[in-house]
C-alpha cells in the first residue's frame, strides 16, 4: 500500500491511487474466506451474484428501452415490480448457489434442532441473525398455527436432515474418537475435529 502511494505522488499512473484500497477488498476476501467460508459465500458470493444478476436485468431493460418506444407508465411500473422481486431473485439465486456450486442439500439460512432446544427466544434470536426457517418442533404445543407450522414440507424436511445427521455424529464419536479431544486448546480441538471428519 505504501508502495502504491508513493507511485501514485511521483505521477507514475493516476490508477495506482485506488490500488491500496483494492488490495484491501483483496485481503479483506482472502481472510474471510478461509477463517469464515461460510460467511464468506454466504456474504460475498451471494450477494455479488445477485447484484450482477440485478444489473443484468436492468441492462437488458436499457437495451429493450432503445429499440422499443415505451410509455413512461411502463417505466413507472415495471420498476416497483422490479424492486419487489427483489427478495425472490435473491432467494432463487442463494439457492443455485448451495445446490450447484456448494453441494448444499440446505441453505446456511435454515437451521434444525430437536424438540430439547425449542423455546421463542431461540426462534427469535435466528430469525434475527438472518435464518428465514427454523424447524424445531415442540411436541406439547396445543396451538393450531403451530400444529399447522410443524406439519408443513419444509420444516420435516429440515427435520429429517437432523435425523440423518444425528447418525453420523453417533458414528464421528463412537469409531474415530470425537467423543474427546486429545489435543488441548481451541485449535488442537480443531485440528482433531478435522482429522477425524477426513478419517471418516
Amino acid at each position: 500500500m505504501l508502495a502504491c502511494a508513493t507511485a501514485s505522488l511521483a505521477g507514475w499512473g493516476a490508477f495506482l491511487f485506488d490500488a491500496p484500497d483494492y488490495l484491501l477488498l483483496a485481503f479483506f476476501g482472502v481472510s474471510l474466506y478461509y477463517r469464515e467460508r461460510l460467511v464468506f459465500f454466504d456474504l460475498l458470493v451471494k450477494r455479488g451474484a445477485f447484484l450482477a444478476v440485478g444489473l443484468g436485468i436492468l441492462a437488458a431493460g436499457f437495451a429493450m428501452r432503445q429499440r422499443v418506444e415505451w410509455n413512461p407508465w411502463a417505466y413507472a411500473l415495471g420498476l416497483p415490480l422490479f424492486w419487489l422481486a427483489g427478495p425472490w431473485v435473491y432467494d432463487f439465486v442463494a439457492r443455485a448457489i448451495d445446490h450447484t456450486w456448494l453441494r448444499r442439500l440446505y441453505s446456511s439460512a435454515e437451521a434444525a434442532a430437536d424438540p430439547g432446544f425449542f423455546s421463542a427466544a431461540n426462534e427469535s434470536k435466528a430469525e434475527q441473525m438472518g435464518v428465514r426457517r427454523v424447524s424445531i418442533p415442540r411436541h406439547d404445543t396445543k396451538s393450531p398455527a403451530r400444529k399447522q407450522r410443524q406439519k408443513q414440507r419444509w420444516f420435516k424436511e429440515l427435520q429429517k436432515w437432523r435425523t440423518g445427521c444425528e447418525g453420523r455424529i453417533s458414528v464421528l464419536k463412537r469409531r474415530h474418537g470425537l467423543r474427546r479431544s486429545l489435543y488441548k486448546g481451541r485449535d488442537g480441538i480443531q485440528r482433531w475435529v478435522g482429522l477425524g471428519t477426513v478419517v471418516s
